[in-house]
């Protein structure tokens, strides 16, 4: 046993180029397989996230714009409105995306869905009280959306304190009941969809108001023609 034990070759570490070439036996294999999840190659969740929040943004400019030139056919003021709305789409359609590294800070100013908020679809209601015959609730609904944004513009505490967004709410949440207050009036089944369009489009998550303002410019779009044709009937 002591002759052999000398003449046995020493052992030697395997190096990594020897390590690399011996294949994992199956237990290792069981662990590299629960370990591992499969990911689709060159593309990451922050690029398809990117791309959804731009083609949602460009079908509401489109949409935006299209309700814009029939609107335009009716009376100017929702036509400023849905055309507005449609500039306000298209930029955030083509804003380049944040690297997924960078962290997230609170805009300087107010976020551009807010502005459709408060300034476009109150501009668009505004055109179907003004047609429905309905002037001081026309009156308010522009006095309320033109005042929240120039304390926007002109008061800097009222947007780093937050004030912005329950005046955003509160501005929408009139827009809204006025519509339904319209359609309970007139009977119109869309001004009854478009308040509550409107009002969804306040409550659901960041990512899917473009998807529900699709919705409801068409019904707000649908409620004016509404009003338009009402009007020439008593005409």
């Amino acid at each position: 046993m002591h002759i052999y034990g000398l003449l046995a070759p020493p052992s030697r570490a395997l190096s990594q180029s020897e390590r690399s070439a011996t294949p994992p036996g199956p237990r290792a294999l069981r662990a590299r397989g629960r370990c591992r999840k499969w990911r689709s190659p060159g593309v990451s969740p922050g690029a398809m996230g990117d791309t959804g929040v731009a083609l949602s943004h460009a079908l509401l400019c489109v949409t935006s714009l299209g309700c814009a030139l029939r609107a335009r056919q009716v009376t100017p003021g929702p036509a400023a409105g849905f055309l507005l709305q449609a500039l306000v789409a298209a930029s955030t359609a083509l804003s380049p995306p944040r690297p997924l590294d960078v962290p997230e800070v609170p805009p300087p100013s107010p976020p551009p869905s807010w502005i459709c908020s408060v300034l476009s679809q109150p501009l668009v209601a505004f055109g179907c009280h003004r047609l429905s015959g309905d002037s001081a609730t026309a009156a308010v609904l522009l006095a309320s959306g033109t005042a929240v944004a120039a304390l926007a513009a002109g008061w800097p505490r009222f947007v780093t304190a937050g004030h912005f967004v329950p005046a955003g709410h509160f501005v929408t949440a009139l827009t809204a009941a006025s519509l339904l207050a319209l359609a309970a009036l007139t009977g119109s089944v869309t001004g009854a969809v478009a308040a509550a369009l409107v009002a969804l489009g306040d409550a659901v998550a960041p990512g899917v108001v473009p998807w529900v303002r699709v919705a409801a410019s068409v019904a707000l779009l649908g409620t004016l023609r509404e009003q338009e044709v009402a009007l020439r009937g008593q005409r």
